[in-house]
Formats: C-alpha cells, structure tokens, sequence
C-alpha cells in the first residue's frame, strides 16, 4: 500500500471509527496479496491451470465466504462476476478440482505470514516450553454438507468429503501445516507419515491417543524432539516401579513412574508415565498419558 493511502481522510475516518475492522481487512489483504497467491498456484500445481480464473480470485471469493462476506459462492460469485469472468459453474468445478498440495502450501505461507506480523506487533505468546516450539497435533473431520444427495443426508455410511490432520502452533495462535486425507473413512493416524517428514529438532509435540504409535514417538525422539502424547490401551509397554503420588489437580489425583516402550527398529525408548485418577470419572476412571524430554533421563513435570 501507498503511504498515500492511510493520508485518505475517508481511511483515517473509518480507521479510527473501526480500528480492529481496518487491521483485519489489511492482515488479510497482505496474507491473500494476489501476486503471492498466484506464484504459489504456478509452484505447486500439478495439473491444474489457470488462464481466465485466476487462484488468487477464487480464493479471494472463497476466503468472502468463510469470513461471513458473502452468505455463500453463490452470492459471493454474483459479487464478483465481473472479475471472475467465468461461469458459476466453472467456478464451482475448480473449487472442486483445488489440489491438495496447493491447499497445503497456502496454509504454510499463511502461517509465514502470521508469525512475521506477530513479530512485528509485538503479540506473541510465551506458551512454549523453554527451549522448545510447542506443536499440537489433532484431526478435523470435514463437515458433511446438505447440498449432498438427500438420500446420503441421513446415512451414516454416506460419503464423506474427508478428513485432515492440522499442526497448531500456540505461540502464534495460527494452524501451521494442514494434511489433507481425501478418503474420511482412513484411519487419522494413517496420515502420520506425511507429519513424521516434517519434524525438526526440539519441538514439544502434543497429540491425544490416536496419535501414540510406536513409529511416531520413536520418530519425534530420533530428532531429538519430545512429546506429551495420551496413552493409547494397544500400545503395552513394561512398567519401571510402582506408580507414585506427585500431587493433585483440580480433576484428579496425579501419578507417575517410567515406561519402557516395545523396542522398535532396533530401539528402546524409556518415557514418563503420568496418570490422573479422575474425581469424577467420564468414560474411564483415570486418565493415562507419556511424555519424554531429553535423552538421557525422564522429563521433569510438564
């Protein structure tokens, strides 16, 4: 933008009438920058192409629509029809067509993004274990949408539009990386190999259970990362001492000894133990989760 620009007297106005409002529309205007999102489209694309329906428009109505803009595509492309310069239904058919490595690619240079403007403002987080970037490992079900064939909508074994393993980074408040599973009856762990090529060195990776296998712990200690993952019941390892009591939450009773997880490729791995037996039990009466921190001996309390 032109220093000319924040000179208007109708931008100062607005600006200082809705101050939130006018950061926003800018953080999103420079996340979106048309020219950024068109070289990553040319970067990234494997088969799909653009030449009258440019990627940075399509994601400038898409974005419309999840921000509440445009109460849909529909409504949003009859906004934009001049500048779209296409049918809806093209429109539509690339919507549908986006590959995932684009997809994957825009939330990373999304989140690069984020962390400059944190940086810059000053508003980022001290959530991170010191030494450590902290990296929260979950899985989103895309929602089923009513526009599928009414005779799906009931069904639970009606198809599903997917499902996606998302990094969340806390001390930027920002999804990092987004891995896409087209098929949502997979299993979320059967996308952890695409996680494992990310890891780098000190990261404190948190999971729930469906997350704790064996390939995936030893992975992140490879690297010389740690983790604080919940238990799973399959995965059985041999316990180091009897249980100790380390004190009390506002839930449950806290308890600890170590673990000694199967070997696996050759490796065995010792982790921290923790268990919380609950006041007030929900669906089990403790809650059981490992954590590692360091080589050499068991972590301290995280």
């Amino acid at each position: 933008m032109q220093a000319s620009f924040f000179q208007d007297p109708m931008f100062r106005a607005f600006a200082t009438a809705r101050p939130i409002a006018t950061v926003t529309q800018m953080v999103l205007r420079r996340m979106l920058d048309p020219q950024e999102v068109d070289r990553l489209f040319d970067e990234h694309a494997q088969e799909q192409y653009h030449r009258v329906l440019l990627f940075s428009s399509l994601a400038q109505l898409v974005s419309g629509v999840v921000l509440g803009k445009h109460a849909s595509v529909n409504a949003g492309y009859k906004k934009m029809q001049e500048q779209l310069g296409v049918s809806l239904t093209a429109v539509y058919e690339k919507l549908q067509r986006v590959e995932l490595p684009i997809v994957q690619q825009l939330v990373r240079q999304s989140y690069q993004q984020t962390v400059a403007i944190c940086r810059e403002v000053g508003c980022v987080a001290q959530h991170d274990l010191a030494g450590y970037s902290t990296r929260i490992l979950d899985g989103n079900w895309l929602s089923a949408s009513e526009h599928r064939l009414p005779e799906t909508r009931t069904s639970t074994a009606a198809p599903l539009p997917g499902k996606s393993l998302v990094v969340y980074d806390p001390r930027y408040n920002a999804v990092c990386d987004y891995f896409a599973l087209e098929d949502a009856y997979r299993q979320e762990r059967s996308g952890l190999d695409a996680v494992i090529e990310t890891l780098q060195r000190r990261q404190l990776w948190i999971a729930d259970r469906n997350f704790c296998t064996l390939k995936f712990l030893y992975a992140i200690a490879a690297k010389g990362s740690v983790f604080v993952i919940r238990l799973h019941q399959q995965l059985h390892g041999v316990e180091q001492g009897k249980l100790r009591k380390v004190g009390k939450t506002e839930t449950g009773v806290v308890y600890e000894n170590q673990l000694q997880l199967p070997e696996y490729e050759g490796r065995r791995l010792t982790v921290r133990r923790v268990v919380v037996h609950l006041f007030e039990p929900t669906r089990g009466s403790f809650r059981s989760c490992i954590a590692r921190v360091g080589k050499s001996k068991p972590p301290s309390v995280i």
